[in-house]
């Protein structure tokens, strides 16, 4: 019997030659098509460029990797977000977390003048990976007569070179967007839940030992994931520690924890390169892929982290900022339980 899956690479997008040392097409949207008459499992998304330095840089930012210069990666429903515009370094972290082995990548590594083709492929789940039914949130459209695509936003500014690098002079050159589409075709059950993801900024002008920030939902949780940033990258030392709690219960506490140290522990489950360099924290609701595990709104309500934290202190930086992912799980319309009821709790579904 032949497999149910197959993967295809769809239609790439190549930036424009650049104009004044940046490419016109820069700062939209741009869009790669995908298949609508299936079940998709995961996105294998490629990113690539150019980096051609003239002119000595003096340092380099956000572990010189080309998803610094995306202001955001997203996947767009007949013109609903369902991936809202996430930060391609953010999404490139969660990814590890889902994948047997830390993931290549071909980075800036050189302050002396040269070129450096950069390149990271990265996969966006659906399904979760250890599930034992895929289907059960692999993603589905609506319609399949209307459009799904992924899309990107190159930063507008020189097509991001300071995300890069500061110093010397450079220009980011023959950027190019690949996606592959893994699938089921023949699958012709819906899935349980359709996953969404969204982002969270929160800035941090201030020490403060306990910053609470809601997490305002009504969708179920797959994961939450907390990235440390500021205007001059990734950094480490804005949060001290966290808690996660709700009106119910305790998910991460009472006390908080230190972040070095969760952190670190994220590498006990993760099987990519979950810590380096503990910029990130991933909670994650729907260990080993169980449905019954996932935050439920109806169990637990005012959801909040709690943060102990303050501005970042690397040299430059003017602004720290806290953004938090949500992997949100949204109950499919037409899934229904065993006696053909609607599905409104994860524990309901056959098993």
């Amino acid at each position: 019997m032949a497999t149910k899956i197959r993967e295809d690479q769809r239609q790439s997008y190549a930036y424009g030659a650049l104009v004044g040392g940046a490419s016109p097409d820069a700062g939209q949207r741009q869009y790669n098509p995908l298949h609508t008459t299936c079940q998709s499992l995961r996105l294998d998304v490629t990113v690539e460029c150019d980096f051609v330095t003239t002119a000595p840089l003096t340092s380099i930012r956000n572990r010189g990797s080309v998803l610094a210069i995306f202001d955001g990666i997203g996947m767009d429903e007949n013109g609903t977000d369902r991936i809202a515009p996430i930060d391609g370094r953010l999404l490139r972290e969660i990814a590890e977390f889902g994948v047997e082995s830390a993931l290549s990548a071909t980075r800036l590594t050189s302050l002396a003048n040269g070129t450096t083709h950069l390149k990271e492929t990265f996969p966006i789940f659906f399904a979760h990976p250890r599930s034992l039914q895929p289907r059960e949130t692999s993603f589905m459209v609506r319609d399949p007569k209307q459009s799904l695509r992924l899309f990107h936003i190159v930063n507008g500014t020189l097509n991001g070179v300071g995300k890069l690098a500061v110093g010397g002079t450079a220009t980011i050159q023959n950027i190019k967007v690949s996606v592959t589409q893994v699938m089921d075709e023949y699958e012709t059950g819906r899935p349980f839940f359709i996953p969404q993801y969204r982002m969270i900024q929160v800035p941090v002008t201030q020490a403060n030992g306990a910053l609470d920030v809601n997490i305002v939902t009504g969708q179920y949780l797959r994961a939450l994931t907390v990235m440390q940033d500021s205007d001059v990258g990734e950094v480490s030392d804005i949060v001290n520690a966290l808690a996660i709690m709700g009106d119910m219960r305790q998910l991460l506490g009472p006390n908080l924890h230190i972040w070095d140290n969760l952190a670190r522990r994220q590498e006990i489950d993760g099987g990519g390169a979950v810590y380096t360099p503990g910029a990130y924290y991933r909670k994650n609701f729907q260990l080993n892929g169980r449905l019954s595990e996932i935050w439920n709104p109806a169990q637990d309500n005012n959801l909040k982290i709690r943060f102990d934290c303050k501005p970042t202190a690397a040299a430059g930086a003017t602004v720290s900022m806290i953004r938090i992912l949500l992997e949100e799980l949204v109950i499919d319309p037409s899934a229904r339980t065993p006696d053909g009821k609607p599905l409104t709790d994860p524990l309901e579904i056959p098993v």
